[in-house]
């Protein structure tokens, strides 16, 4: 099976036949906030003065090569008809179970002598999601304690009872 990336519901393999040659998403760069004293030493830190680290937006590109029977002018046009300003889900192949949320934009075509090269950026949010939501059922009248964990992402859940319920959180 040939690793690629969806855009939405096109993956590039697939629906466009571009090979997928180089994926880079960086790490999530720190929202920093330093503010300097005037007469004073150093800076007050104050990053965390919403209650956690908070990161920046994600650059990311994934580079594709076209087949040389392909013509790259059309293959062009195609990519960045689809792709070009779109907001997308973008799941990469080699990670299942999680996707990125973002702006897509084609950065770059490039020729060197028959390798045509499409680079594909997207600026994402700062944290992958996974795929399938994470849901618990309990059947009503039972006792039990639950732990969801959800990596480093802060979320609330959603809690829906059917019948009354006592739901304790943090004591």
């Amino acid at each position: 099976m040939m690793k690629g990336i969806k855009f939405d519901n096109t993956h590039s393999f697939k629906n466009l036949n571009l090979v997928l040659s180089d994926v880079n998403i960086p790490p999530a760069t720190v929202k920093t906030n330093f503010v300097d004293i005037p007469g004073g030493d150093g800076s007050v830190d104050l990053t965390e003065a919403l209650g956690e680290v908070k990161y920046n937006d994600r650059e990311c590109t994934f580079t594709f090569t076209v087949f040389p029977y392909d013509n790259f002018e059309v293959k062009k046009r195609q990519v960045s008809n689809l792709l070009n300003g779109q907001r997308c889900k973008i799941t990469v192949e080699k990670d299942p179970g999680y996707y990125w949320q973002g702006r897509c934009f084609v950065n770059e075509y490039a020729s060197e002598k028959n390798i045509h090269k499409i680079v594909v950026g997207a600026t994402v949010a700062p944290y992958k999601l996974k795929t399938n939501v994470t849901k618990v059922n309990v059947p009503a009248g039972t006792k039990v304690t639950k732990n969801l964990s959800n990596g480093r992402k802060r979320v609330v859940p959603t809690i829906t009872c059917t019948a009354s319920a006592t739901i304790v959180f943090n004591g």
